[in-house]
């Protein structure tokens, strides 16, 4: 049995200018996945003084799905190299 292999390119799509076949389905849409500077320079000052992801996601977005939001904006973070993994990893120091 042979492996089916995807090879997924890294474009940007204009969704605008592509004639759709299907509808659109938006993934993660009931998160608040906006931010700015401040929210941006508080996490990173929480995650450098290792606070866990919960006590971060309490102090900055306290609502049901404010500890995934803030998961989501730590690995958003990683991917632009403005955090370091650490020692404790998401659950701190």
């Amino acid at each position: 049995m042979s492996k089916a292999i995807y090879e997924i390119p890294n474009v940007t799509y204009d969704m605008h200018k592509t004639e759709l076949t299907e509808p659109i389905i938006y993934i993660l849409d009931k998160y608040d996945l906006t931010t700015n500077a401040t929210e941006i320079n508080r996490v990173k000052e929480l995650w450098n003084k290792g606070k866990s992801i919960y006590y971060i996601a309490d102090k900055l977005r306290p609502t049901q799905r404010g500890v995934t939001e803030v998961f989501l904006l730590l690995l958003h973070m990683v991917e632009e190299n403005m955090i370091k993994p650490r020692g404790g990893k998401m659950w701190g120091a």
